[in-house]
C-alpha cells in the first residue's frame, strides 16, 4: 500500500488502512452467480457459460455486544466507498456507524462492485 504525502501531510491511499470504529472488521463475501441480473452485471465473452465469480468487499461492523438480531446493509453513492458510512469526521455525531452500532444494530457497509 502506498500513500500520498502532500506538504508533510501523509494520506492513506488504501480504504483498508483507514482506522476502523469499534467493533467493525473487514469482510468479503463471494456474490453466488445465480443472484445476479445479467443486464446490469453483463457476462464477459469469453465467460458464457461459466459465469465470473464476484467478491464484495465492506466492512461489517457490530454492537458492543458482538451480535445484533437485525444487520443493515448499508451502499454508498457511486463516488465513493465503505467508508461513506463511518468516516472518521466527528464520529461521536457523525458516524452512521456508531450511531446505529450503539442502538443495537449491526451495519454491513459494502463497496460497490468494480
Amino acid at each position: 500500500m502506498s500513500t500520498n504525502n502532500h506538504q508533510g501531510v501523509t494520506f492513506p491511499v488504501s480504504n483498508s488502512q483507514l482506522p476502523l470504529s469499534p467493533g467493525c472488521s473487514f469482510v468479503d463475501t463471494t456474490v453466488p452467480s445465480e443472484v445476479l441480473n445479467h443486464q446490469v452485471v453483463p457476462l464477459p465473452v469469453d465467460s458464457i457459460t461459466a459465469p465470473p465469480e464476484l467478491t464484495i468487499h465492506g466492512r461489517l461492523c457490530l454492537p458492543a455486544s458482538g451480535s445484533a438480531k437485525t444487520v443493515m446493509l448499508a451502499l454508498h453513492g457511486i463516488t465513493y466507498t465503505n467508508r461513506y458510512w463511518d468516516s472518521g469526521y466527528q464520529p461521536e455525531t457523525c458516524s452512521f456507524v456508531r450511531q446505529m452500532t450503539a442502538a443495537g444494530y449491526g451495519v454491513f457497509a459494502i463497496d460497490r462492485l468494480g
